[in-house]
């Protein structure tokens, strides 16, 4: 995550400073998705190492041009909704069937799929935000205030439990440590901001 916080400049202005920002924007994904493959096919160890990261750029840069259209309080047309319902149906297609369709790299690709299916669950999250009331909005305000440090004290917990052999995976294990990441994340926000 804190290699995308550098890159976010240099990826923010290929994509928002160009004169087309969504053709930068897929330029700049295919572009990710060829050189991770390059990686892939070339160095497979490396790829095995580093590919949890490689594979969450492009989600990463799609999130980058998204935000600027939600700061500036941009609509989005008809025409990139139904793309994206088109993305959402074809995403939740391959996921539900979860066939290997012959591609190398199969488990690669499905993280990428499942990059597709963030964008239209987000716009009907965001068309289920204009009907919500002002307490949950202020819920929701201090997750995305707070986001990062949710993440870094969820990756302390989660190293936490491995040293103490206690399964991460586990659904009741899970449910406390984002309960107690939330939790020392209000405590840090409130003694230190």
């Amino acid at each position: 995550i804190m290699l995308c916080y550098l890159l976010f400049p240099f990826i923010n202005h290929f994509i928002n400073d160009s004169h087309h920002e969504l053709r930068s924007l897929i330029g700049l994904i295919a572009a990710t998705i060829l050189f991770n493959t390059a990686i892939a096919i070339i160095n497979p160890a490396l790829f095995d190492n580093i590919e949890i990261l490689l594979t969450r750029l492009p989600i990463f840069m799609i999130g980058v041009y998204f935000g600027k259209l939600v700061y500036e309080e941009k609509t989005i047309s008809h025409k990139a909704i139904l793309f994206y319902c088109l993305c959402f149906i074809g995403a939740i297609t391959l996921r539900v069937f979860k066939t290997n369709i012959g591609l190398p790299f199969w488990g690669v690709y499905q993280r990428y799929i499942a990059a597709f299916l963030a964008l239209p669950t987000m716009l009907m999250f965001s068309a289920v935000l204009e009907y919500i009331s002002n307490n949950m909005m202020q819920i929701l305000n201090f997750f995305g205030k707070h986001s990062l440090e949710i993440f870094l004290f969820h990756m302390c917990y989660r190293y936490f439990f491995r040293a103490f052999h206690l399964p991460t995976i586990y659904f009741p294990n899970e449910c406390l440590m984002v309960a107690l990441s939330v939790f020392t994340a209000a405590l840090y926000s409130y003694f230190y901001t």
